[in-house]
């Protein structure tokens, strides 16, 4: 029998090898990595559902707006406001999940939409208009800048206002529960999610990095040696390598494990 585990690690690395894959696909496959009982079909049926009943002609996050989706205010529940089944229940999330409902209806009604992977705040771009989903508001790069990233004037828009591919939204979707987790102390389920996003990126020294520690923090001292193994050999980033090097020399030696 194959696991649910094993069978979702097959589904996001057809996802990686597949063109047509889109953001809705990403967000789907995270909501089966936060919970087993997570309905994808019954999922994307209320998504077309939903965007399907954008008038033509209306800009797409007047539509939504105008439905009552927004952003969570006050301490946001990233893992449930990442799931898109609670987000188009309770019209609440955070700005990639929105985003994601926004592009899935601005495609639906004709428009041509992407993700922009703006840091810390995920923003989409309907044809050439920018918007903010957490406030289903059409926004300026300027007016993002000042809001978002104020000490980030001087990086070049072509750093901060980059498109996201569909893998890059599953990514940044897997680290924010990951943080999530982190957080709150669930180091197993902290490493779930290092563990998915290491089938997208299988060569992430970084990931392997996170992986080691949060082994150490579960106990699993050879699993963390071997992910610290992997840091020293997929990585040419002096540090990266340092840290490892130095978590390997505190661990002992392989003769100590048992």
């Amino acid at each position: 029998m194959v696991s649910a585990g094993a069978s979702l690690a097959e589904d996001i690395a057809q996802f990686v090898r597949d063109p047509q894959a889109d953001e809705l696909d990403a967000a789907l496959l995270v909501g089966r990595a936060l919970t087993d009982t997570f309905d994808s079909p019954s999922c994307r049926d209320h998504m077309n559902r939903l965007a399907d009943g954008c008038p033509q002609g209306s800009d797409p996050w007047t539509y939504l707006g105008e439905l009552g989706f927004a952003g969570s205010r006050g301490d946001a529940d990233v893992v449930r406001d990442s799931r898109l089944d609670r987000v188009i229940d309770e019209r609440r999330g955070i700005p990639i999940s929105l985003g994601v409902l926004l592009i899935h209806v601005a495609k639906r009604s004709g428009r041509h939409a992407v993700g922009i992977n703006f840091p810390g705040h995920f923003l989409v771009r309907v044809d050439a208009q920018l918007v903010d989903p957490f406030v289903m508001s059409a926004i300026s790069e300027d007016e993002c800048l000042s809001q978002f990233a104020p000490g980030a004037q001087d990086v070049p828009g072509r750093r901060l206002f980059q498109e996201a591919a569909p893998s890059a939204i599953l990514l940044r979707m897997l680290n924010n529960v990951k943080y999530q987790y982190a957080s709150a102390g669930q180091w197993d389920r902290a490493l779930d999610m290092v563990d998915w996003q290491l089938v997208v990126q299988p060569d992430s020294s970084q990931l392997y990095l996170e992986r080691g520690e949060l082994w150490s923090r579960l106990g699993g001292v050879f699993a963390a040696r071997e992910a610290y193994k992997k840091v020293v050999e997929l990585s040419d980033d002096r540090e990266l390598r340092a840290a490892a090097q130095s978590r390997l020399a505190q661990l002992g030696s392989d003769e100590t494990i048992h």
